[in-house]
């Protein structure tokens, strides 16, 4: 047996809202499998996607297009299940701006502030990058700036602050921060993208007893018990895993096709 386990997650949300996220779901492995489950924190999404690949890491939660370009280097990566959020299994990604702002189309945003998430986020980078493509828009030079905000929450306080005009962020940090509506600070200009949740992976090196293991305790944790409640009802909306095959993130890798993130 593995005297530990390492457990990571994309970094979506600056690191004290992440580690509430990440801690409950750590205590909750380690309590089932008996094993102690160590949490790595990696530094951005790049850092993971290479941890994940390396086999730094046991066990990830990790975003739709990370898991593309994992699988792309380490075709041995286990895909153990996929994450369910808010009662679905797949969310959007929007570009929003300031509710008060003149920017009510891509076509109003000309000259403006742009800011994305991290290169290689789906909803906060590819999904917008192939979103200007589609209309003809070179963001180097229709833009101001284009910045990368780091996380989601980030892009989110941007928009908040009026720090920048226009914002690359997922459905998900939209309804968590209750940035839309009547009490809300932001309004949406367009809709990106649709993608499916985050995967659950592990590395091919631990055995596949503990593999199997970790893949039931995950299937069997859900906001439908108490438990499952106390440990997901975080800022990050979740609400249960599914089992899934890789067919399941097949629009996101030919988005990363398409995008000339991956080559096949």
């Amino acid at each position: 047996l593995p005297k530990s386990i390492s457990f990571s997650m994309t970094p979506y949300f600056s690191i004290e809202v992440h580690r509430n996220i990440v801690s409950p779901i750590a205590a909750h492995l380690e309590k089932h499998l008996n094993i102690p489950v160590v949490v790595k924190e990696a530094e951005n999404y790049r850092d993971l996607i290479d941890e994940t690949i390396k086999g730094e890491v046991d066990v990830a939660l990790i975003s739709p297009l990370a898991f593309i370009l994992a699988k792309e280097e380490n075709p041995q990566l286990d895909l153990l299940a996929a994450v369910v959020a808010q009662g679905t299994t797949t969310y959007s990604g929007y570009l929003v701006t300031p509710s008060q702002s003149d920017i009510f189309s891509i076509n109003d945003a000309q000259g403006k502030k742009l800011a994305l998430v991290d290169p290689v986020s789906t909803s906060g980078s590819l999904f917008p990058l192939l979103f200007f493509q589609q209309q003809g828009i070179n963001i180097d030079n229709y833009f101001a700036k284009t910045s990368f905000a780091g996380t989601h929450d980030k892009a989110l306080a941007l928009i908040r602050e009026k720090q920048v005009d226009i914002a690359a962020v997922s459905s998900d940090t939209l309804v968590a921060y209750n940035a839309l509506g009547p009490g809300g600070f932001a309004r949406i200009v367009a809709k990106t993208g649709r993608a499916p949740y985050d995967a659950l992976v592990a590395n091919p090196k631990l055995p596949k007893k503990i593999r199997e293991e970790i893949k039931t305790i995950f299937l069997r944790l859900s906001i439908h018990t108490q438990e499952g409640r106390a440990i997901l009802a975080k800022k990050n909306l979740l609400s249960g895993f599914i089992p899934v095959t890789e067919s399941h993130y097949e629009t996101v890798k030919a988005a990363a096709r398409a995008g000339g993130l991956i080559q096949k």
